[in-house]
């Protein structure tokens, strides 16, 4: 049986260690993208269309982040943080990404998170 002191922390502890991985997550991505010369909202706009590419609905939904991720050379994420990275830019939680939470969270600063 756990301490429930131990249970207590541990759920206390819990938004950091998201926000951590959060921010490990979002550094993979941007490097990424910064190496494929990725650094403007023209640029931004490419990939965000390269990632709703399956349907052109202008919603990344969970498939294709998790694909757009991959052809973008983003391998090494686990499922895990890929789905850390993808609650988090889906400000409303409606299941998917559009352009302005593509846009704001990726170019946020991970001082602000």
């Amino acid at each position: 049986m756990r301490d429930p002191l131990q249970t207590a922390t541990a759920a206390a502890n819990y938004p950091t260690r998201k926000r951590s991985a959060t921010i490990l997550v979002l550094a993979k991505v941007k490097e990424a993208l910064y190496s494929r010369g990725v650094n403007g909202v023209r640029g931004m706009g490419r990939i965000f269309r390269r990632f709703d590419s399956a349907d052109g609905d202008r919603r990344i939904d969970r498939e294709e982040f998790y694909v757009g991720l991959k052809e973008l050379g983003v391998t090494n994420i686990s499922n895990k943080e890929a789905e850390i990275l993808m609650d988090y830019l889906d400000k409303n939680q409606d299941g998917t990404i559009d352009y302005d939470e593509f846009l704001v969270g990726i170019r946020v600063s991970t001082m602000m998170l």
